[in-house]
């Protein structure tokens, strides 16, 4: 939190919640979230202002998804394809941001949208944590910002 913050104190003013959907999205990661809050400043700036809303986080999370860095780019390169479908329903599930999704749900997901996604419960399962594991939070957030960008 305190590189959410600390940099723009006394500047930026972050409403409840604001500071801890950034560090979701970010996990905390230090990368990810100074590339969030960079670009949170400089739309501020664009802006002339300096209250942040809940809609700024929705509009760098779109503009990061639709310009994704290299960094995310090579990520989602050097993923299997089964990897890239269940990040993709991942970041279908997850359109609200202080939601979690269960493999279960993701499925059921899939399954009320006719999406063939070709991966079981388990397999799933195995996917999510073996990500999870590999990379971290932080690059499943940050992979899911709005769907995926590949």
């Amino acid at each position: 939190m305190r590189l959410i913050k600390e940099p723009v104190k006394g500047i930026v003013a972050y409403p409840k919640g604001i500071p801890d959907r950034i560090y979701r999205l970010t996990s905390g990661q230090p990368f990810y979230t100074q590339v969030v809050c960079q670009n949170m400043v400089d739309r501020l700036n664009a802006e002339q202002r300096n209250h942040v809303m809940q809609d700024d986080i929705s509009s760098v999370s779109q503009e990061l998804a639709e310009n994704p860095l290299p960094q995310m780019i090579y990520f989602w390169d050097d993923l299997k394809h089964e990897q890239r479908i269940v990040l993709s329903l991942l970041g279908e599930v997850l359109a609200d941001p202080i939601r979690y999704a269960l493999a279960k749900a993701m499925l059921g997901f899939a399954g009320e949208h006719d999406l063939d996604v070709g991966v079981n419960l388990g397999d799933m399962e195995l996917i999510l944590d073996e990500l999870f594991r590999h990379v971290g939070g932080s690059a499943l957030g940050m992979a899911t910002m709005n769907t995926v960008f590949g």
